[in-house]
This record gives C-alpha cells, structure tokens and sequence, in this order.
C-alpha cells in the first residue's frame, strides 16, 4: 500500500510543476498580444496627442504640412500617421495603405477608437476635434515588432543545471514540510491505536500534536474514547472481582450444609449424591478462583507458569465429567487418539476451555 506521505508530497509536487507550466505558457501567449495591454492605453494616448499636433499643422500648412509632420514622426519613431477629414476621406498626397483606410472606415461608423480585429494590432484610428471644432480622423500605425522569443529560448545549460536543481530542491523541502504536517499526527494515531489494541489501555497522543485543525481534534477524540474504554474495563474487572469474592461465601455456606448432610444416616445413593454435589461446588470455588486470577493476570499483578501436560490424560478428566451429563441425554463422549500428547500450557485453565467446548457439544 502506498504511503500517504508519499502520495500527498507527490500531489503537491504536481500541482506546484503545472502552476509553473502554466505561468510561463500563459505568460509566453501574452507577449503575443501587440501592443501589449499595458501599452494599449499609451497608443490612445499618443493618438490623441499626434492627432491634435497634425490637425494644428493641416489647418495651417495644408496637407504638405501634414504630410511633412507625418515624414518627421516616422523618422523619429517609425510611427506612420495620417490625417482624414471628417468624411474619412484622406488629407495626403501620400498612398494610404489599406489597413488604416479600413481602421478609419470602422471608427467612422463607431465614433470610437478602433484596432484592428485580426492579425497584428499595430493599427488603431479614431475621431479627433481641432481647436477650430472641425472633427477629423486619425489614423496611425504602430512600427513593427520583432518575432516573440521561442518558448524556451535563453534557458542555457547553466539554467537548466544550478538554477533548476536550487528551483526544485526549494520546492521539494516546502512539499516535504507541508506533506510531513499533515500526515505526522496520522502517524502517531496510528502507532497508538496499535499500542491500545496491543492491550495498552493507557496509551494517549493528545500531547504529542499541537494545533487547532481537524487531525488534532482526531487525536484528542480517540484519548476521549481511550479513557472511557479504559474506565469501562477497569469496571468490569472490578466486578468480576466483586463478584467472585460474594460467590465464595454462598459457597462456603453449601459446603457446611454438605458436612452435616453427611453426619446423618443416608443410602449409599444420597452420599454419592452428596459426592457429587461436593465435587461440583469445589469445582464452582475453582472457577471463581480462576475469575480472580483473570483478573489479575489482565492487570499484570500476577503471572501463571506455563507446564508441560499429557493432553490425552486432561481430556480423560474432562470427557468423564462430560458423560455424567451425558446419560441424561442419551449420548456419549469418546476419545480416540494417542494415550500421549505433551503440551505446554496452564492446566486448569486449558481444562475449563476444554470443558466448556465439550459441554457445550453434549448439551
């Protein structure tokens, strides 16, 4: 199974490659737009302010004068400009190239600033009032510009090598943080709850994590749920010590009942009765005993020593006991196997395992 940590630092390492692909190629397309965006607002600019230096020059000098301003700008700064009237008709003796005739047509229809819909916009015309409040048009186009740069054009090898390793090694260690953040307390969760199904009841992780986000408020709501399963097998034990120890005086009390049943005269039928009465109250003192070492094995008080027992012989004494109640029922118990099979275990226990197994099958 793969880790988390692997598949959160994985994904943040994605995400962090596609937003950079993303930059350089959005911004690689932007560059494409000419005039830039920025610069769009300038070029208004700059065709309110020509259109009003030409206007002053025609309606002074004529179209030589503004065919003479025109020739000055575009030695200047490479910026073609002409002068229409308000009839777009064109006030130059030059050719109009067929770009800003049909800029001019266009803001002529709109009364608006107008570039060009398709292909380079390096164009724009529009309307532009004289001193004399005569409407005119004007027309400029931009100098053209040189081709965009390659995608990848200037990344040399330098590039590629110590910067891109610095780039990567800077993003890797801030993936590796974020991932670590939020996949450390799972961690812990985890390793406790192991610890709790180990039979740790004790464990807790509250302190371990700091914060206030939702993994941390997992960490304090399983030491909630530790302690009060913890409190409740604390109570069970109790209880069962409790009770083992109130059951014993039941039984004390059944055993002197026996004792004086026996001093009096009865058939050999009612002493082996009595017998068996007795056994099975020794047998219930046993297992209330056994209760208590339950409980005390589970708290770590007390350990039991494992022995080594002839299993045939223990399931001997059980199935014997098992047929006393078998009569009543018709059947019988039956072992067939070897007579010896050693095994290591805690005798009475294992005997009350297999009592109750075989009990079980008879009744």
């Amino acid at each position: 199974m793969r880790s988390l940590f692997v598949k959160i630092f994985s994904s943040f390492i994605l995400i962090i490659v596609l937003v950079a692909a993303a930059v350089v190629v959005l911004t690689y397309f932007r560059d494409q737009e000419f005039p830039p965006l920025a610069q769009q607002s300038f070029a208004r600019q700059a065709l309110a302010e020509y259109g009003r230096k030409a206007i002053n020059t025609y309606e002074k000098r004529g179209e030589g004068g503004v065919d003479a301003f025109s020739r000055q700008i575009f030695n200047r700064s490479g910026i073609r400009l002409l002068l229409f009237d308000r009839a777009g008709i064109p006030l130059t003796h030059k050719r109009v190239p067929p770009l800003l005739q049909r800029l001019v047509q266009r803001a002529l229809r709109s009364g608006e600033v107008v570039l060009p819909r398709r292909g380079p916009r390096n164009g724009l015309a529009g309307k532009v009032v004289g001193s004399s409040g005569e409407s005119y048009f004007i027309a400029i186009r931009l100098p053209g510009h040189p081709p965009p740069p390659r995608l990848l054009e200037g990344i040399t090898r330098g590039f590629l090598g110590w910067h891109l390793l610095l780039l990567l090694t800077v993003t890797a260690t801030i993936c590796f943080i974020l991932a670590r953040s939020l996949t450390a307390p799972i961690s812990r969760l985890r390793r406790a709850t192991r610890e709790f199904a180990g039979g740790d009841l004790s464990v807790r992780i509250g302190t371990q994590v700091k914060g206030k986000n939702e993994l941390v408020g997992l960490a304090h709501d399983f030491d909630e749920m530790a302690g009060k399963i913890e409190g409740l097998v604390d109570a069970q034990k109790i209880l069962l010590r409790d009770i083992s120890h109130e059951l014993r005086s039941p039984l004390a009390r059944l055993r002197i009942a026996l004792e004086l049943a026996r001093q009096q005269e009865s058939s050999a039928t009612q002493q082996k009765s009595l017998n068996r009465i007795e056994l099975e109250a020794e047998r219930m003192n046993s297992m209330i005993g056994q209760l208590l070492d339950l409980t005390r094995l589970e708290s770590g008080s007390i350990e039991r020593p494992r022995q080594k027992i002839n299993l045939s012989e223990l399931l001997a004494t059980v199935i014997a006991d098992a047929n006393f109640e078998a009569k009543t029922c018709g059947c019988q118990v039956v072992y067939n196997g070897p007579d010896q099979v050693d095994y290591s275990a805690i005798p009475d226990l294992l005997l009350r395992a297999l009592e109750n197994v075989i009990r079980n099958a008879v009744v």
